[in-house]
């Protein structure tokens, strides 16, 4: 059975391949483009944050060197 930090880097691999590729614009209007553009700065900026966090700490996690 997995972990929650193991289900928490699954999700984390899978949102960031999605991350790297950039948004298609069919059918989509400049502020609707605006806001998924923005969504995924706030998702980096949250990862940023969680990796310098697990880093800079003493536990053990999967987004860490073991």
């Amino acid at each position: 059975m997995k972990t929650d930090n193991e289900v928490e880097y699954e999700t984390y691999k899978e949102i960031m391949s999605e991350l790297m590729n950039p948004i298609l614009v069919d059918g989509l209007d400049h502020d609707t483009l605006h806001r998924l553009y923005k969504s995924k700065l706030v998702y980096l900026e949250n990862l940023r944050v969680k990796c310098f966090r697990a880093i800079n700490g003493r536990v053990k996690s999967l987004f860490t060197q073991n």
